[in-house]
């Protein structure tokens, strides 16, 4: 664990871990989930995770499909690194996060 302090955040608490199996039994205000949903193997239950911990405003990012990228992305990440991509439409992130 790790506590920041800067100007514009008085007072953050970063923790490294994994989300799914970390036990917390607060909620927070915000909650980022940037690059999760993309490698994540059961999006329900890390949405389900992070909406359980948010209090107000969830900021999460999303792949989708794109002609031009994808099939860069899918060389990049599964040929070479060997990590599963998703792409998402937004019926799909509507599905799992709720409107």
């Amino acid at each position: 664990m790790v506590r920041l302090t800067s100007m514009r955040v008085p007072e953050a608490e970063v923790v490294r871990a994994d989300f799914l199996t970390l036990e917390l039994a607060r909620t927070f205000d915000v909650v980022l989930a940037l690059g999760v949903f993309e490698y994540v193997d059961d999006a329900p239950r890390a949405a389900e995770w992070l909406r359980a911990r948010c209090a107000s405003t969830l900021v999460a990012s999303f792949t989708r499909w794109d002609w031009l990228k994808g099939p860069l992305r899918h060389v990049h990440y599964e040929l070479i690194h060997r990590l599963h991509v998703r792409e998402y439409t937004e019926e799909r992130v509507e599905e799992l996060l709720g409107r």
